[in-house]
């Protein structure tokens, strides 16, 4: 998957490399690092609707696998 990644020009991922052996690019450290920026992401949303006035909830209808309606 990683070098599909690298095909596709994503050449930031250069930086996961500490060296010729040892790198970030590993499924479980993607998943580690996806994980932590949704923490940050999650918690940083959640101070923003605690200390909001107003906020609203758009939603939208979709279909599982089996086009039943959700």
């Amino acid at each position: 998957m990683q070098i599909l990644i690298y095909f596709q020009g994503a050449t930031q991922l250069n930086d996961l490399r500490f060296d010729s052996h040892t790198s970030y690019e590993h499924s479980s450290s993607v998943s580690e690092f996806q994980n932590c920026m949704a923490d940050v992401l999650r918690s940083d949303l959640l101070q923003k609707i605690q200390t909001s006035c107003k906020y609203s909830i758009m939603i939208d209808e979709s279909t599982d696998i089996s086009v039943k309606q959700n």
